[in-house]
């Protein structure tokens, strides 16, 4: 009695299961393998792909249900170099550098050196104040010791030239020995008695580039008196007996 019912329970459970079997090897039929590249990229947004075909030659498989042979793979966010704000140049004036902070930032990988952006860049501040001076004059005199000149300017701003080593804009000049009249010595007096005149000689010692004064010449000869002279005084005549 009991096995007649175990095997009317195997006669009912066999046909569903035949069922469940012939479905397993359909679908298997109608499937598809497939096997995906790897990431188009190292990092950021890409692309991979696959090989997508039936698994059975005999049979065809469903085109609805064929899977895509192309997907979409993110790798996480690339390296890349970020830079900061350029500093001041190194000099207030002339040739000097600049520097600016270069880092990497936003990647598990480093950065390629080779596209690694400068952080330090020559600058030029214009040209650096200094001191121009113009010739000097003529000097005041045109013998002697005298004094020239010359304008001193900064051609910068006003203040921006240093003082200390500002250029003198005077100095003293000589043209060498100035002209002058050589006096000598007064001769005797042309008479021994009387009025008479004198005599010296007057020579101008030339300077350089220049002659005496004839206008300011001394005198060469002069007046002189040596008294009266001596004479014979008479008396009145008188009469002879």
């Amino acid at each position: 009695m009991e096995q007649g019912r175990g095997l009317s329970n195997i006669l009912v459970f066999l046909p569903i299961a035949f069922s469940a079997f012939l479905q397993l090897i359909k679908k298997r039929a109608n499937s598809f393998h497939d096997h995906h590249s790897k990431c188009s990229v190292t990092c950021g947004s890409g692309s991979k792909q696959r090989r997508v075909e039936c698994s059975r030659s005999d049979v065809t498989c469903d085109p609805a249900k064929k899977p895509t042979s192309a997907a979409r793979c993110e790798l996480g966010a690339c390296p890349k170099w970020e830079t900061g704000e350029w500093s001041l140049c190194s000099v207030t004036c002339g040739d000097g550098r600049k520097q600016r902070p270069v880092s990497c930032t936003a990647g598990t990988n480093k950065c390629d050196p080779k596209t690694k952006p400068q952080s330090s860049v020559s600058c030029n501040a214009g040209s650096c104040p200094q001191w121009k001076v113009t010739k000097w004059s003529q000097c005041s005199t045109t013998c002697g010791e005298g004094v020239k000149e010359r304008v001193v300017v900064c051609n910068g701003k006003a203040t921006s030239c240093d003082a200390a080593t500002k250029p003198a804009n005077k100095a003293t000049c000589n043209l060498g020995q100035c002209p002058e009249w050589k006096i000598g010595e007064w001769s005797e007096c042309s008479v021994t008695c009387g009025g008479g005149y004198k005599q010296r000689q007057i020579e101008c010692v030339s300077g350089v580039n220049a002659s005496c004064d004839e206008g300011a010449k001394p005198a060469e000869k002069a007046i002189c008196n040596l008294g009266l002279c001596p004479r014979w005084n008479t008396g009145r005549w008188t009469q002879v007996r």
